[in-house]
């Protein structure tokens, strides 16, 4: 719920309200008319709105401000609105204020233009972080509306939700959170009515009000409701990247996994993946739900997009999810470049170890040997030279392959295993 709408409904108000034109002056009792001088005054107020000369409208309005209240509470009013719109089409918001507090009291004006000015006081408050004074302006107008037998405009009803939301986001209270759901979804129903009547003359809903109901939803953690209202927004607004994330994450929160992995897999197809998380995502949910070469086919897509660096972790994890898949091409291709920009050894012992379990020796033997010239093993020293001696066995260079098992059984890990191979390795020159 961005404030930076609520400054936009205030210019907008401002606006309209400072092109409303002002009863002319006449010489009657009517309790809404100007003197002529004051008439005057607030037509050239008015003129310099319209081209933008907002300062000197002030100017003008705080010069004669001191003589209109002996004049009538009316006409301070009306050169007051036209200060505080002055300053609000500016986002002034504060120096707005105190006019606005000043008409409310006065309740002076027309009922139509009364009830704009608390409307543009109580978004103030909101602004400002009042939501009791937000609220309570709110619903004085509502008390109003329903005294004149009118329906309020759906968006009063979100503006009180808002009102709510933000008053529970300071409190922690659970209560609010529910006021202001309750007014959001009643805002939401009546335009949604409205526009199904009269499309040409009522807007389709914004998607800020749906995005409000998910929002609160979420705050209350009915994550049940989120998820359907998030569901929701993907069908009215699939291009929004953000709607598929509440999506994708609620049913994270729902435990429903498999959900939440096509949900993502939805998001890859459509090209809404911008940043590297996304791919992590979705490839730790195709490896959880047991699809590692797709996980992998992701890794490295965003990889080559360049959304993914070119390091040691990513190579890691990627190489990791090809060798989950048993797609030993392509695991190698990714050791190698992973190879290159490791700090020691291990990622060879890798390759070697593959190239092991392919019977491939000889590849086997150089990247263990590799390994070894690298260095930075630690522990696992002992299993590179083990590598080293299966590799040189089978290719029946037993010297090589004794020499590597000597070394290895130094190690305590590889010391039981070591003394089996050179059991081995003696049979097989005894020709047993």
């Amino acid at each position: 719920m961005n404030r930076n709408y609520l400054f936009m409904v205030l210019g907008a108000l401002a606006l309209v309200a400072a092109q409303l034109a002002p009863v002319a002056a006449v010489a009657q009792t009517n309790q809404y008319t100007l003197s002529k001088v004051t008439y005057e005054q607030v037509q050239r107020m008015q003129k310099l709105m319209g081209n933008n000369k907002y300062q000197k409208a002030i100017d003008i309005g705080k010069s004669v401000l001191p003589r209109v209240k002996n004049e009538s509470s009316y006409a301070e009013a009306m050169v007051s609105q036209l200060i505080a719109n002055a300053y609000l089409v500016q986002k002034d918001f504060d120096k707005a204020e105190p006019y606005l507090k000043r008409i409310v009291e006065l309740n002076a004006l027309q009922p139509q233009s009364q009830m704009s000015v608390v409307q543009e006081l109580a978004t103030i408050y909101l602004v400002q972080k009042n939501y009791n004074g937000s609220i309570r302006l709110y619903q004085e107008v509502f008390q109003q509306e329903k005294k004149n037998k009118l329906e309020p405009d759906p968006i009063l009803y979100y503006r009180l939700g808002l009102a709510y939301s933000y008053r529970a986001d300071a409190n922690n209270s659970r209560q609010d959170y529910g006021k202001a759901l309750e007014n959001v979804k009643k805002a939401i129903n009546m335009a949604e009515e409205l526009h199904q009547k009269d499309p040409k003359k009522h807007d389709p809903v914004k998607k800020d009000w749906y995005q409000s109901w998910f929002v609160i939803s979420y705050k209350m953690k009915d994550f049940h409701q989120a998820f359907d209202v998030a569901k929701l927004l993907v069908a009215k607004w699939p291009g929004d990247k953000d709607f598929w994330g509440y999506y994708a994450n609620t049913a994270l929160l729902l435990h429903e996994d498999r959900e939440a992995t096509a949900i993502y897999g939805l998001m890859y197809k459509k090209g809404l993946f911008k940043s590297k998380d996304d791919y992590l995502q979705l490839a730790s949910l195709l490896l959880e739900q047991g699809s590692p070469y797709k996980a992998a086919e992701v890794l490295t897509d965003g990889m080559n997009k360049g959304y993914i660096p070119k390091n040691k972790d990513s190579y890691e994890q990627i190489s990791g999810a090809w060798t989950q898949a048993r797609d030993w091409d392509n695991a190698l291709a990714t050791l190698s470049k992973e190879a290159q920009v490791s700090t020691n050894g291990k990622v060879y012992l890798r390759q070697a170890e593959i190239y092991l379990n392919r019977r491939d020796y000889a590849k086997a033997s150089q990247a263990a040997q590799n390994a070894l010239k690298k260095g930075g093993l630690g522990d696992e020293e002992g299993r590179v030279l083990m590598v080293v001696g299966q590799a040189e066995y089978e290719l029946k260079n037993y010297d090589n392959a004794v020499k590597a098992f000597r070394q290895a059984e130094k190690f305590k890990k590889q010391e039981q295993n070591a003394r089996n191979w050179l059991k081995y390795v003696a049979q097989a020159r005894s020709g047993g």
